[in-house]
C-alpha cells in the first residue's frame, strides 16, 4: 500500500505539472531547474534518512537539529568568502527582518518540526506529506491573487492528498 501511495502522489505531482510542460516554454534553464529538484529530492531523501538514524540513537530531535545548523553553517562558510560584503552593510532594518525570519522560522525552526516528524513516523510516512507544497502553492495562489487551478491541477492535489492518506493509514 505504501508503493500505491507513494505512486499516487508522484502522479499527482505530475498532473499538477503536466499542463506547464505542455503548453509552457521549455528551453534548457527548465531541464536545467527539474534537474535541480530531483537533486535536492535526492538529497533531502538522504537527509531525511540519515537524521532519522541518528534520532534513533541520540533520541532527542533539537541535538540533531543543531549538528545540522552548524555543519551546514561550516559547509557554507568557504562560500561566503567569494561573495560581496559590502552589499551586506546597506541591508535595511526590514531586510534584516527577512533574513533572520528565513534563518529562524524557516530554516531552524522548520528542521526542527521535520526532525520531530522523523522522530515519530517512519521516514516514508513523514516524507510523504511533502507532495503537498504544490497544494499549498496552488491554495495560496487562489487565495492571494485569485487564480484557480485547472481540473488538472486539482485533480493532481485530490492524488496527493489520497496518496498520503494511503500511506499513513494504520493497518
Amino acid at each position: 500500500m505504501k508503493s500505491v501511495g507513494l505512486l499516487l502522489g508522484l502522479v499527482g505531482v505530475i498532473f499538477i505539472a503536466l499542463p506547464k510542460l505542455i503548453f509552457g516554454s521549455v528551453d534548457f534553464f527548465f531541464f536545467f531547474g527539474v534537474g535541480c529538484l530531483l537533486g535536492n529530492a535526492i538529497s533531502f531523501a538522504i537527509y531525511s534518512t540519515m537524521s532519522r538514524r541518528l534520532i534513533q540513537r541520540i533520541g532527542k530531535p533539537s541535538i540533531v537539529t543543531a549538528y545540522t545548523t552548524i555543519l551546514g553553517t561550516l559547509m557554507l562558510l568557504p562560500l561566503s568568502f567569494i561573495g560581496n560584503w559590502n552589499d551586506v552593510l546597506i541591508l535595511t532594518q526590514s531586510q534584516w527582518l527577512c533574513v533572520f525570519y528565513l534563518a529562524i522560522v524557516c530554516s531552524s525552526i522548520g528542521y526542527l518540526l521535520w526532525n520531530y516528524a522523523l522522530s515519530k513516523l517512519e521516514t516514508v510516512k513523514a516524507s510523504v506529506w511533502l507532495y503537498l507544497e504544490p497544494v499549498a502553492a496552488f491554495t495560496g495562489e487562489a487565495v492571494l491573487f485569485g487564480i484557480l487551478p485547472s481540473s488538472m491541477t486539482l485533480l493532481g492535489g485530490l492524488a496527493i492528498i489520497l496518496g498520503a492518506i494511503i500511506i499513513n493509514r494504520e493497518k
